[in-house]
C-alpha cells in the first residue's frame, strides 16, 4: 500500500429529512448479527468543528490515514471501540434522533462497510 493519507468523509445526518452518508455498498452477513470493532491504535480528535480518527501505532499496519467524520459518524466510531454490533450502533442512534429504524440501520451497515473496505474494523 502506498505511504499516503487518506481522507475519507463519512456519517449521517438526520435532520428533517436532510442525510448525507457514506456509499451504498452491500455489507450481508447472513442474517446473523456480527460483534465487530475497529482496530486498536485509533484516535479520535478533534479540529475545529471536525472530527478526525487517526491511524496510529498498531493501526499503522492496516492503514494509513485518517477518516474525517461528521458528528454522527464520530459517534458510530466512538460506539465501534468496543465490541459491538449495527443493530446496538442503530439502536443507541435511535434514542438521540427521529427516524425510522430499517433507514438507520441501512446507513450504520453502510458505514460499517466502508470501514470494513479500507481495513479499520478488525476481522
Amino acid at each position: 500500500m502506498p505511504n499516503k493519507t487518506l481522507v475519507f468523509i463519512c456519517g449521517i445526518g438526520y435532520n428533517k429529512g436532510a442525510k448525507d452518508g457514506c456509499l451504498r455498498i452491500a455489507d450481508k452477513c447472513g442474517g446473523k448479527i456480527e460483534n465487530m470493532k475497529v482496530r486498536k491504535g485509533f484516535v479520535l480528535r478533534k479540529v475545529g468543528d471536525t472530527q478526525y480518527a487517526v491511524a496510529t501505532c498498531e493501526a499503522l499496519k492496516y492503514f494509513k490515514g485518517m477518516l474525517k467524520l461528521n458528528e454522527i459518524g464520530a459517534y458510530m466510531f466512538t460506539l465501534l471501540q468496543e465490541d459491538t454490533n449495527a443493530n446496538k450502533i442503530a439502536d443507541r442512534i435511535l434514542e438521540s434522533f427521529d427516524a425510522d429504524k430499517e433507514t438507520v440501520l441501512a446507513d450504520v451497515n453502510d458505514f460499517i462497510a466502508k470501514l470494513k473496505s479500507i481495513n479499520v474494523i478488525e476481522d
